[in-house]
Parts: structure tokens; sequence; C-alpha cells
């Protein structure tokens, strides 16, 4: 969101043509009305708890009191440990291994307070907003409020009173069941059980003399390129033994042409579509990499959009989550 109130970048309304949260909500949403197929497969909403199915509550218009949610989800997530993972896909339980699977998530607390002025949640209706990142680095939610063009028409629709109210959008992994009418979490409570080999590592740690620390560590960093300027940026002094690059070229300045830093990381704001916004005109032209003061390149090479598309397809990205390695 922007200093006059623009939802969007460049002014574009693609807060509302994302066609990749379109299709996901087909597998976290189920239609429960009595005239829908997926009532007469599934039944109601004690059937959807009972197997563990996405169950959402929207509240009623004008029945959302104070403190109470307006909106809740619940789903029950699968994680299976040969997606994650290639290796537990080609190879077979085996002894003398030992390995550790950290699971890294995006949570996010977003509050807004509006001016109190009667309507709908607009940005005209928005006093101030902060958002908290509980966990992660990237908000895991996008709030469509209106489109580019601040359109009431096409705003979201809660009504607010001619007063100012506070409403808060937190998503969470959250193991605590939130009120809503007709809902229940599909679990309670959970266990992983998973068998195991614990190998008796004196010998070996006897025998070998030479012991090897491996560690990886990531520095992010974030610069503004204005269009058509050239442009030096150091990561970091002193790195040892870099792998890998990761460059994600977004377009955050709502004016064309402008010089000036975003006041927002977008991949934190609840209201960019970063990086969704990745366009076939913007390219980077004579880039080039160097290590130690060696170029990695011959020559500099152009990052266009049709390199863009085969880095995602070759890492089997998400279209709304580019990247360039």
């Amino acid at each position: 969101m922007t200093a006059t109130n623009n939802v969007g970048e460049f002014g574009l309304a693609n807060t509302y043509s994302n066609r990749g949260a379109a299709e996901r909500s087909l597998f976290t949403a189920l239609d429960q009305q009595s005239s829908k197929l997926a009532f007469d497969v599934m039944g109601g909403s004690a059937n959807l708890q009972a197997v563990s199915k996405p169950q959402v509550y929207v509240a009623p218009a004008g029945a959302v009191a104070a403190a109470s949610p307006f909106y809740v989800a619940h789903y029950l997530a699968c994680i299976k440990v040969r997606d994650i993972s290639d290796y537990f896909k080609k190879c077979p339980m085996q002894k003398n291994t030992r390995d550790f699977i950290y699971l890294n998530y995006n949570s996010s607390s977003t509050t807004l307070v509006t001016t109190g002025t009667a309507g709908v949640v607009a940005p005209s209706t928005i006093a101030s907003l902060s958002n908290n990142m509980n966990f992660g680095n990237t908000c895991p939610v996008l709030c469509n409020l209106s489109s580019g063009v601040t359109t009431t028409a096409l705003a979201g629709g809660l009504a607010l009173p001619a007063s100012a109210v506070t409403l808060t959008i937190t998503a969470d992994v959250y193991g605590t069941p939130t009120g809503g009418t007709g809902i229940t979490p599909s679990q309670s409570f959970s266990r992983l059980l998973f068998p195991t080999y614990s190998p008796n590592s004196s010998a070996d740690h006897a025998l070998a003399q030479k012991k090897i620390f491996r560690y990886f560590e990531r520095i992010t960093n974030k610069f503004t390129v204005a269009p058509g300027a050239f442009f030096t940026w150091t990561v970091s002094n002193g790195v040892a033994n870099p792998k890998r690059l990761i460059m994600q070229p977004v377009i955050t300045n709502p004016t064309a042409g402008a010089t000036v830093s975003d006041t927002i990381n977008p991949f934190r704001s609840p209201f960019s579509t970063v990086p969704a916004t990745t366009s076939p005109f913007a390219t980077l032209k004579n880039l080039q990499i160097t290590v130690g003061n060696v170029p990695i390149w011959n020559n500099p090479v152009s990052i266009i959009y049709d390199l863009f598309v085969q880095e995602i397809f070759r890492y089997r990205c998400c279209m709304t989550q580019g990247r360039i390695v």
C-alpha cells in the first residue's frame, strides 16, 4: 500500500487476477451448501471434521462483535518427507544414519485501524496499518481490499461502523481452537511416529582423526535499481566459499522511473503482490557477478523474461514465486 492509498504496483489491478491463488483455493475450500455436489459427497460440517477436510467460517454481515473473528479457516496439512528431499525416494531405510529436518514457515499478524468513517474496508477508510512477522520473512496472506484504481465497488465488503475499529489479520500454524459457528479443528492432538536408528558412534569417533564441520549461512540484501542506470552492489565482504546466488527481481515503486527506495519490504507487506509482478518488459542487461574480484562469466549476460521462465520450470517454482538462480 502506498502513501496515496493505491493498492498494487504501477497501478496494476493484479490484486484480483492472481491465478495461482485462485487455483490453490480450489484445494482449500469446500462449498457445503445443500445444493452443491460437495454436500452430497461429504455431508455437513460434522462429517468434514471427521475426515479432516478444510473448514471455513465467515461471519454474516453485521454479526461481528468486538474481539470476535470474522473469518476462520481450519486446514490439516500433510508434509511428506519424500517431497522435501529426493533422498527419501531413492534410499531405503538403512543403519548408521542420522538426519535432522527443520521446517520453517511464515507467520504474520497485520493490524488495521480504520478512520471511523462508516462504509466498507477500503484504502480510504484505513487510518494506519502495521505488520509483524512472527516467523519467516514473507507475509503468507494477501489482503484484497480493492483494485488498483481503488473503486469502492470492488472493496472487501466488510461493513464498518461510524467509529474507529481495529482489525487484526493473523496467519499462523495455530493449535488452539478458534471460535466459529459450525466448524471444529479436525484434530486437537497429534503425534508423529517414525522408525529411527541410533548407532553408537564412539568407535567411529576413535578411529577418525579428521573432524569436519559444515554449516550454511544465508545473507539477504535488498536494493533498488533505477531504470536504465548502472548499478554495483557488494553483497558482503569475507564470504567464504559462496555456493548460490538467488536474485528475485520485483517491481515495487508505484511511480514509473522512481528512484526512492521502498519504505516497507514488499515481501512482508500483506498488500503487495510481489513477486507476482515480474513483467516480460523487465530485463537486467550486462549482468556480471564477481567473487573475490574474479568474474564468474567470461562475458556479461542479460536476464530476459524468457530466461526467467526457464529458470522457473527448471526449479519447479510456482508462477507467483519466481526466482532467478
